[in-house]
């Protein structure tokens, strides 16, 4: 079963043929689309309404009139395709999304992770990534290294909740002048290997105080 939408056009006003190398619904679903991404942009394509990211199925149906389309073929923008998927995501529980990180290998997900990475994702194929993060032992990050062991000295005790990363910071700002970009980049860099992501009071309570100490330098 296929669809075939001779009106639609790619951003460079060609039709999206096959033979003629468009984007096709093979490729939106490989490169990790959700299908509500996809039913959204249709209600939306062809008309002066704004982009919608709706994960109710019955509000998308009824918000739907043929009478809104306009007569001129639409151009299909892959990165009002992006923007919809990763608003999607933001609001999809874990319940919804379990069976996916499920079939992905994320077997021991929490809603605690899931809340974590949603908003930090364009595709929920980047889970496994952010799976990684927070599960494997490997050092992320090798520079600076005198500065991390110096924040391995006073990293507060286990168990970790969301007031640890405060005190964390606190006691690191008694044993050092850094400021700023200068004293969180590193710290972000050695427990994610990232230079942006989410909060690190929301992932401090994801990570075990083993694991921490390794990727700041300190070998058990």
């Amino acid at each position: 079963i296929f669809g075939h939408h001779p009106l639609l056009m790619d951003e460079k006003g060609k039709v999206l043929g096959k033979r003629l190398g468009g984007l096709s619904l093979k490729d939106i679903k490989n490169e990790g689309f959700e299908n509500l991404t996809l039913i959204n942009y249709l209600l939306t394509i062809g008309t002066s309404n704004n982009l919608s990211s709706d994960v109710e199925f019955s509000s998308i149906i009824k918000s739907f009139d043929i009478k809104n389309l306009a007569r001129s073929s639409p151009k299909l923008n892959k990165n009002d395709l992006i923007k919809i998927n990763s608003d999607i995501l933001k609001k999809l529980n874990f319940e919804t999304v379990k069976v996916k990180l499920d079939n992905m290998g994320i077997s021991n997900s929490t809603p605690e992770f899931w809340n974590l990475i949603k908003n930090n994702i364009l595709f929920i194929s980047e889970s496994v990534e952010w799976w990684n993060i927070i599960s494997s032992q490997n050092v992320l990050y090798e520079e600076d290294k005198e500065f991390l062991k110096e924040c391995a000295t006073v990293l507060p005790k286990e168990p970790f909740n969301l007031k640890t990363w405060d005190e964390w910071l606190l006691n690191i700002k008694k044993i050092s002048t850094r400021q700023g970009k200068e004293l969180f980049k590193p710290i972000r860099l050695a427990l994610t290997g990232k230079e942006t992501g989410p909060e690190l009071k929301f992932l401090l309570p994801l990570l075990s105080r083993e694991l921490i100490l390794n990727r700041l330098g300190i070998k058990k």
